[in-house]
């Protein structure tokens, strides 16, 4: 756990170069690489942890992670975003790497690995679809290009806006047609096997979207990122935190926690501080902005000139999916119950958008449409030291926040027997399932809380328990969007941080970090520190 320092007073009696708003990994990023260059930085940070969905926490005897369960590219020896992690946490954060198989895609009628390393990911596709093979090939080849394609579309987001709207569609160059195509329709071009499209669209759960509504752009970032392999992080995810928020301290940054803002302060086209949720006003030369595009400029942002540009997009974007998750706790180790390290994604059938519709309307006639199971005590060496004769298991599944909405006011831990109840027969399939493929856990619980959509909402203070921020359909990347969730948004002196303004998960949200800090500083610090290890 990360705790950080308690609120006093006399905070708001200085004035700082940057507040961040949101601990979370964008925002802790920005702000230990603005404090080692001098800068004087505070982060306010509403939740009484830190971290945002890196931080664990702990009950009955059991730590749990709430958001990170694997990373890709980062065991790479000298890769970029390896160094990126490793420059921000002072060279303290350690991987540990999740095995030749990371993704594990289950069917009612046969499971297919995802293999480390493309050519042994092409090979074992293969292996079930001889016949597909050249296809297979090239349809990784075509996700490479389009991952590869990325960082350029990237590149306006270090110019000055002029330079953007002025030939900013030419430089972002073919990622924002790729990422206009829906994963369905990339597959369908490439395939008339139905099931070998399915299986491809397997890691959909990762940005939470069935392939007819989500960018393939964002399909093959994802599905790239992982083909390598996948790591985790040694101690749990709560490092990434913590020892960014030791290197922030130790260059004279400070993080508040159980402070809330409750209001950016915009005078004369420019950011110039918060407002508390206790009322007191801290001022600023800038403002870094942590808190999602739509947390930001519907709440936090009260200048009504400001939230009327900035809601014309709203439109045509959407949240990101919502979610359950069963936190499970067993009385042995993960050797002692057979457990391994590659992820499940158990799915009904191979007809992922079909049953997307069908469970979004009737989630107690039909089956969950993903099922995601996660072993985090055995992805972590550490943990048999910390826990000993112990292990714990995470299964995830997507629900709507309207299904919850009858609590909307409620108070955390005090929404009655309906409401937990509602939880109860939403997460039993999932613990159905688990039992199905894991039949050597059943009789072994000792301990299982279940978070709700309202559980997001309240530990992360997104709109409506979303955890991917917005959205990634197609619409997302088109001009206009792309154009407000800049980092640099169009009010002088305030930017934003975050998933939002570069690609969903936890290592985006380090790149975000990156990219604020270098507008402000006006030094390029992710080719500085992406190209070899600086603590």
């Amino acid at each position: 756990m990360v705790v950080g320092s308690k609120y006093s007073t006399e905070i708001s009696n200085e004035e700082y170069d940057t507040i961040v708003i949101g601990s979370g990994a964008g925002g802790l990023t920005a702000a230990v690489l603005l404090a080692e260059l001098g800068q004087k930085v505070i982060v306010f940070e509403k939740h009484y942890m830190a971290g945002g969905f890196t931080h664990t926490y702990r009950r009955k005897g059991y730590e749990f992670d709430v958001g990170f369960h694997y990373a890709g590219d980062v065991h790479r020896e000298n890769s970029q975003l390896r160094n990126l992690f490793h420059h921000v946490s002072g060279g303290k954060l350690e991987w540990k790497e999740v095995g030749p198989v990371y993704d594990r895609i289950v069917f009612p009628d046969r499971t297919y690995d995802f293999v480390a390393g493309e050519k042994n990911f092409i090979s074992e596709l293969s292996r079930h679809f001889p016949d597909e093979h050249k296809r297979i090939k090239k349809f990784v080849k075509r996700m490479k290009k389009v991952s590869g394609s990325f960082p350029r579309f990237m590149v306006p987001n270090f110019l000055p806006a002029f330079i953007d709207s002025f030939c900013g569609d030419k430089i972002r160059g073919k990622f924002q047609d790729f990422a206009q195509t829906t994963t369905r329709e990339a597959l369908e071009e490439h395939f008339s096997n139905e099931d070998l499209r399915a299986i491809l669209a397997g890691q959909c759960g990762d940005y939470g979207l069935p392939p007819s509504q989500s960018s393939f752009g964002v399909h093959s970032i994802i599905a790239c990122h992982y083909m390598d392999g996948a790591s985790y992080p040694i101690g749990g995810g709560s490092t990434v935190a913590r020892t960014m928020v030791e290197k922030l301290e130790r260059h004279g940054g400070n993080l508040v926690v159980r402070t809330g803002v409750d209001e950016i302060l915009i005078e004369d086209d420019e950011a110039k501080g918060v407002r508390l949720e206790n009322g007191d006003v801290v001022r600023a030369k800038r403002v870094v902005s942590n808190a999602g595009y739509m947390n930001t400029f519907q709440r936090l942002v009260k200048n009504t000139n400001v939230r009327e540009d900035y809601s014309r997009i709203l439109p045509k974007l959407n949240r990101s999916t919502s979610h359950m998750c069963l936190y499970l706790g067993f009385k042995k180790s993960d050797e002692e119950l057979g457990l391994g390290t590659a992820n499940y994604w158990v799915y009904p059938s191979y007809e992922h958008d079909k049953n997307f519709d069908a469970y979004s309307e009737e989630p107690f006639s039909n089956p969950p449409p993903i099922t995601y199971i996660s072993f985090p005590s055995a992805k972590d060496p550490s943990f048999s030291e910390r826990f000993p004769g112990k292990s714990t298991v995470q299964v995830i599944g997507m629900v709507k926040y309207d299904w919850f909405k009858d609590w909307d006011e409620s108070e955390s831990r005090k929404r009655g027997e309906e409401y937990e109840s509602l939880k109860e027969r939403l997460a039993q399939p999932h613990l159905d399932i688990l039992y199905k493929h894991f039949p050597q856990l059943e009789g072994e619980l000792d301990f299982i809380e279940i978070s709700s959509p309202l559980s997001t909402r309240d530990y992360s203070h997104t709109g409506e328990g979303e955890i991917y921020g917005i959205a990634c359909t197609p619409e997302r990347f088109t001009e206009e969007a792309w154009g407000y969730l800049k980092p640099d948004t169009r009010v002088e002196n305030l930017y934003l941080a975050g998933q939002d303004t570069t690609m969903v998960g936890v290592p985006s949200a380090v790149v975000s970090g990156y990219t604020v800090a270098s507008m402000i500083s006006g030094k390029n610090l992710l080719i500085k520190y992406g190209r070899k290890p600086v603590a």
